[in-house]
């Protein structure tokens, strides 16, 4: 047994102070005096010194304790021999540690990420003498050492560092990546024989050395070295989404339904599980749900509908030691109408209203009142043109449109069009339906970007290539893998469209980018129905008009789910009351060009992100703590232009671990075996020892004190 602290067993000298109070500690006797005694005759008393031990049990329990305190301190350690999976000459070692959310799961008294800590200096410990060594971590924006810039101890530090900046940090990089962005560290490429290694130390879950590869070509090996952890015997509860949604069918309805999903992980018996709900950081309401071993649940909650601008919403377990905190909370916004803003561009009014390019269009909109709330407003393209001035001020006309329809309407200028195109880049849905003032050439130049095809030009269905009379042409069946026919609130059955004819066609130029997807065609296979995602916004594209020009779609039975489906899936986020596709964290966060000026954006939680210029915008990588965010333009006092939300990823909170495939363990032939000395620390045992034999003395002392 060695000790950390030797010169601590000084303190065994003290074990002579139990010894000296027992010699000395004797209470002297007291004189007791009666009549008789005054007849004895009075000779003087005999004196002798005389120092024996008494209570020797006592005693000896009392030097044992001081044995054991002392020795406590002094920290003594046994070692013993392990083996390891080390290269057994000099080499060059990237040692990359398993920082992701996972391994922050408290398993018994430390927590994983302690364990995979304790491991690299296990392997730094037992590297040969000469090897130079670089540290890494499983996240892209975790802390970093090239070869011979840091000791273990200094990268800890600066390890430390990173998690005190983001309480709760997840990682977002695949694993494989993270170990590919290691290999730079090694520096250049080494012209002799000497080996690089990366050893990469984590837990054994599904983001985890699951996913890391186990070679990086023939000059760099890659060895994983699985940390021994446990999930806890009570499992840990996640949070797993949010669902919002009205809480009416019809009328204004000021109230919302939140849905919480929570999943329980590992477990033995059923347990209850309070979640507790928060609007701007006020507690409002607290739901229970009793969840199964790996079992999941639904929480609902009720809330007032916000008036004047979005509510901040958190849903949080309402118990404090949950083994895996990082995903115990869920941030969104709550918008202060579930209503969608629909703006209609007419581009073919007429006085007869049954002959009026939007009369379908309008008249299926009130009648679809009773399954969606929608405000409807019309503008002529002239209204539309005079945007662009609007838009010099620094005003934004686009700002209360949540689906903007171009119905036959010519195309935009120049001006018109970059704010259509910022504005779906932003969230915004635009919908675009075919007539004879649609210009093919004049779109493409203007919204070229956006569009889903192309546009070649209308024909005549009897003039297609290899028809010589005129004829009227079908619809195929709905493409139902379209996400537009896999909405499942829709109230409406499914629009069948078997009876539509159609005489005249926009023809499309073959979609080169891959970025469209078709949801309805054609028998003879050109699209009617295209549609495609733009940055956060979405655009459709209706090769026919929607009033009875070309086709007698309209007229069918199906125009109104089929337009239902359509709002339904184009403005999924204003429905929700919720933004539809949130930032996991450590994922980039971008946008399109909001401002000529950097955007600026805080958190919250009084966290500001860093934002830089990307070729398409600006993009944000300091995306690793969870919460609500506001975007604004330049300084934090202007308005904001956007609100997000960080999440973390799902994926961390999956903590089952399972043995790693037998082909991701390295060659044998390349992984000699390595010997190190490792210890064992005893003071807790000593500790233990000294409060065992505390209770002791006190149970000799009460009998002590009893014995006649």
């Amino acid at each position: 047994m060695n000790f950390l602290g030797p010169a601590l067993l000084t303190g065994l000298v003290a074990l002579a102070l139990p010894v000296i109070a027992h010699l000395f500690g004797r209470r002297k006797p007291r004189v007791v005096r009666f009549a008789a005694v005054r007849l004895i005759e009075q000779f003087p008393p005999a004196r002798a010194r005389q120092r024996t031990l008494q209570d020797l049990p006592l005693l000896v329990v009392r030097l044992l304790i001081l044995a054991a305190v002392v020795l406590a301190f002094a920290q003594p350690y046994r070692t013993e021999q392990r083996l390891i999976e080390v290269y057994g000459q000099a080499h060059d070692a990237i040692i990359m540690l398993d920082i992701s959310a996972s391994t922050n799961l408290k398993d018994g008294d430390t927590r994983v990420s302690q364990r995979v800590e304790r491991s690299a200096r296990e392997v730094v410990s037992a590297l040969p003498p000469g090897s130079r060594l670089g540290f890494a971590t499983s996240a892209a924006w975790g802390p970093s050492a090239g070869l011979d810039e840091a000791t273990y101890e200094q990268f800890l530090a600066s390890l430390d560092r990173f998690r005190d900046g983001a309480a709760l940090w997840t990682d977002a990089t695949p694993m494989n990546e993270a170990v590919a962005a290691a290999a730079p560290l090694f520096g250049e490429v080494s012209t002799g024989d000497r080996p690089r290694v990366i050893y990469v130390i984590g837990d054994l879950t599904r983001a985890g050395l699951h996913a890391a590869t186990s070679s990086l070509g023939p000059q760099i090996d890659v060895v994983l070295i699985p940390v021994e952890s446990s999930a806890p015997l009570g499992g840990h509860v996640a949070i797993e989404g949010l669902s919002i949604s009205s809480a009416t069918n019809g009328g204004d309805g000021e109230g919302v339904r939140l849905i919480a999903s929570v999943r329980r992980r590992g477990g033995a018996e059923p347990e209850p599980c309070s979640v507790e709900l928060r609007l701007d950081g006020a507690l409002v309401a607290r739901g229970e749900a009793i969840l199964d071993p790996d079992g999941a649940g639904e929480i609902e909650f009720s809330a007032a509908r916000p008036t004047e601008g979005p509510r901040a919403i958190e849903v949080r377990l309402a118990r404090s030691d949950d083994p895996l905190p990082h995903d115990d909370a869920l941030y969104a916004w709550l918008r202060p109408t579930s209503r969608v803003r629909v703006r209609i561009v007419n581009g073919a009014p007429s006085g007869d209203r049954i002959s009026d390019e939007i009369f379908f269009l309008t008249t299926a909109l009130g009648t679809l009142e009773d399954t969606l709330q929608i405000s409807a407003s019309i503008i002529s393209p002239d209204q539309l043109a005079a945007y662009e001035e609007e838009a010099k001020t620094g005003a934004d006309p686009l700002k209360n449109t949540d689906l903007l329809v171009l119905a036959n309407t010519p195309a935009p200028g120049d001006a018109v069009a970059a704010l259509l195109t910022s504005y779906v880049e932003r969230g915004g849905a635009l919908l675009i339906s075919s007539g004879d003032r649609v210009d093919a050439a004049g779109y493409n130049r203007a919204l070229g970007a956006i569009l889903p095809h192309a546009l070649r030009g209308a024909q005549q269905v009897g003039t297609l290539p290899g028809q010589a009379a005129r004829r009227l042409e079908s619809l195929e069946p709905p493409n139902l893998s379209h996400p537009l026919f896999k909405v499942r609130e829709s109230a409406l059955p499914m629009p069948a469209l078997g009876g539509v004819r159609a005489e005249r066609v926009m023809l499309l130029e073959p979609d080169l980018r891959g970025e469209a997807a078709v949801a309805l065609s054609y028998e003879r296979g050109a699209p009617v129905l295209v549609t495609r995602e733009v940055g956060a916004g979405r655009v459709a594209l209706l090769t026919t008009t929607i009033d009875r020009d070309w086709s007698s779609l309209a007229l069918d039975p199906g125009f109104v789910p089929l337009i239902e489906r359509l709002i339904r899936w184009m403005c999924e986020a204003q429905i929700n009351l919720a933004q539809a596709a949130p930032v996991f964290a450590g994922e980039p966060w971008q946008a399109g060009s909001l401002t000529e000026a950097a955007p600026r954006i805080a958190g919250l939680n009084e966290r500001a992100l860093t934002v830089a210029r990307s070729h398409d915008g600006f993009i944000s990588h300091d995306t690793y703590t969870p919460g609500l965010y506001v975007v604004r333009a330049g300084e934090l006092n202007q308005a904001p232009l956007q609100r997000f939300s960080i999440r973390t990823n799902p994926s961390e909170s999956e903590t089952s671990t399972s043995p790693l495939p037998d082909a991701a363990q390295p060659p044998a032939d390349a992984t000699p075996t390595a010997e190190y000395e490792h210890r064992i620390p005893l003071w807790r045992t000593f500790a233990l020892l000294a409060l065992l034999l505390i209770g002791m003395e006190t149970g000799l002392r009460v009998w002590t004190a009893r014995r006649p």
